[in-house]
């Protein structure tokens, strides 16, 4: 009799452990499903990381192009600032050299035949016998014989 326990318990365990339902065949199906997942799930990652990295490297990139573009326009504002300075300097020159015009429009309408100004107006005015066309009395008509 002992020898027949040791053979039905054996066969006991392997009947219990074959029907459906038990517990550690639900536990071992489900193990496998999640170990599948898991896979899957590390194959994602492993994809996502190689993206990220390649992201990463065009970022990097476009990080030194930042950097050179701040660079110049760190130079740019700086030039603009010195044309500014030069802009107010211009600026104050115009206002002496109008006066200085007005000075020399002064002059001509006081000296008349002076005419330091160069103006156009004041060319017309003084001949009043030259002609539209800028030639002057005669200057076009053969010589005659006296």
């Amino acid at each position: 009799m002992p020898v027949r326990k040791f053979v039905l318990v054996p066969a006991g365990i392997a009947v219990l452990a074959a029907l459906p339902g038990c517990v550690i065949t639900d536990i071992h199906e489900e193990l496998i499903r999640v170990n599948t997942s898991l896979d899957t799930t590390n194959e994602r990652l492993a994809t996502l990381d190689a993206q990220l990295t390649q992201k990463q490297a065009r970022l990097g990139s476009i990080d030194e192009k930042l950097r050179a573009i701040d660079d110049q326009l760190i130079a740019a504002n700086t030039r603009l600032e010195s044309l500014s300075d030069i802009d107010e300097h211009l600026a104050s020159l115009d206002v002496h050299l109008e006066a200085i015009r007005q000075i020399v429009r002064n002059l001509d309408s006081t000296i008349p035949f002076l005419r330091l100004s160069g103006d156009k107006s004041d060319e017309s005015v003084a001949e009043p016998d030259a002609p539209a066309d800028g030639k002057a009395n005669g200057a076009d008509d053969p010589a005659q014989p006296k």
